[in-house]
């Protein structure tokens, strides 16, 4: 091309005039043709109202709405053991039968399906396939004898609800990962994705396929992985990840929770309530909630019960109060932001507490919240938070322990009107806002 060029300006030179060198020359053809590229990018990423786009197609609704689209990022959250393999098997079931309790298949038809587990050992992965996934789906193993060219031998059929054989292996592909070092499992996964082209992807766990989950670039590198090879190969790819481990942190953990939380169209919370902590009669019962979407986001949340073949079936909200509650150990509302003479106050910061000499003499509890500094800092330089964000660095700034106590604050700063408490207009979600006027910053 640089010789091209050259002929075509020494055309237009005249006589006795010569052209650039050659590496000015270059340089200029580099940059016209990064201009022409940058051109195309943007004429063919330039969103109007009359661009003739493809619907957006969503594999499930739960509870009615919506959920899991093709060529999108989806998260899978809860704390340690709190039912979020129980609900990613009633995905899996459902995308091969049609319906599991509050879920239920958009297509008529069964979808191919893609399990990458990166946790449980080989023998729990099966486990969970035969005993679980399976039964839930109502498909069968059925073997028979088959006789071929004198030999004997067994066949394996896959046997639906109805009777009817199932393409059993042509549906469902489930790769246990966990021998395979973090370096070469993302690699195996994209391959894997390219390979069966499955609708659905359940990729458990997403902390695996990086060295340090807080390595902010290696978080957003391997969220922008996932995000292409979801819009490249056109599938939903469900990524489960566990909440941070306070009990008032429902953040998900690391830099690539984060990543996550930004980049993923929706996100469905595991909770579990119960057990023998808690409840008289020790059942656990677990909850599903539709914690985010960029859409409509379901408001219905789904409670079930594991029955004696620990299948998920679903129950009524339980009356759950917690040992705490029923021991009458947290204090009711006062209308003010002292604290209880019952409370161990030297557990808190006293960076977020006020000492009043002439109370402690008069015999009174001479400490009091400053509310306006803990909120305050809590927001971390912000103006509207999550609920959740705000609770949590609440939480870990003032080292309250009860979250019921907590509340009692909060409810204290959003009487004395410090914080607000409203609905993100897009996300549906509970946020709170810091009222700055007053305030030193």
């Amino acid at each position: 091309m640089l010789n091209d060029v050259k002929k075509m300006i020494q055309k237009e030179l005249p006589r006795g005039e010569t052209i650039l060198p050659d590496e000015q020359l270059q340089e200029a053809c580099e940059m016209s043709e990064d201009m022409e590229m940058l051109t195309r990018l943007c004429d063919d990423h330039r969103i109007t109202p009359t661009k003739e786009l493809p619907p957006m197609r969503f594999l499930f609704t739960f509870n009615g709405t919506p959920c899991m689209p093709i060529c999108e990022l989806v998260a899978g959250t809860g704390k340690a053991k709190s039912g979020k393999t129980i609900f990613m098997s009633m995905i899996m079931a459902c995308a091969l039968n049609g319906e599991q309790l509050a879920l239920k298949r958009v297509d008529s038809e069964p979808l191919t399906i893609l399990w990458f587990d990166t946790e449980q050992s080989e023998q729990s992965t099966q486990d969970i396939l035969v005993n679980r996934i399976m039964p839930m789906a109502g498909i069968t193993i059925r073997c028979q004898k088959e006789e071929a060219g004198g030999l004997t031998e067994e066949a394996v059929a896959y046997i639906d609800k109805d009777g009817k054989e199932f393409p059993f292996d042509d549906k469902f592909y489930v790769l246990n990962v966990r021998g395979i070092g973090w370096e070469k499992r993302k690699e195996l996964l994209t391959f894997a994705i390219q390979r069966y082209q499955p609708n659905l992807v359940i990729l458990d766990g997403m902390k695996d396929l990086m060295l340090d989950i807080n390595d902010a670039t290696q978080a957003s590198v391997t969220t922008e992985d996932l995000m292409l090879c979801s819009q490249l190969n056109k599938c939903c790819i469900v990524n489960v990840l566990h909440q941070n481990k306070s009990e008032a942190d429902r953040n998900m953990r690391g830099s690539i929770g984060t990543e996550l939380t930004n980049k993923a169209f929706e996100a469905f919370e595991c909770e579990v309530m119960g057990g023998k902590d808690d409840d008289e009669d020790g059942e656990e019962t677990f909850v599903i909630r539709h914690a985010m979407s960029r859409k409509k986001r379901a408001r219905r949340r789904l409670y079930y019960r594991l029955n004696d073949d620990n299948l998920p079936e679903q129950c009524s909200k339980p009356d759950v109060q917690s040992r705490k509650a029923k021991q009458g150990a947290t204090p009711k509302a006062t209308g003010t932001v002292t604290v209880a003479p019952e409370v161990k106050w030297e557990a808190f910061n006293h960076d977020y507490l006020i000492f009043h000499e002439k109370n402690g003499k008069a015999g009174k509890c001479p400490w009091e919240w400053n509310l306006a500094k803990l909120f305050r800092e809590a927001f971390e330089n912000h103006t509207q938070r999550p609920y959740a964000q705000v609770m949590g660095a609440a939480l870990r700034l003032s080292k309250i322990q009860d979250k019921n106590y907590y509340y009692e604050r909060y409810k204290e700063a959003c009487r004395t009107g410090i914080i607000v408490e409203f609905k993100h207009p897009e996300k549906g979600d509970t946020w709170v806002e810091l009222k700055t006027e007053g305030l030193p910053f």
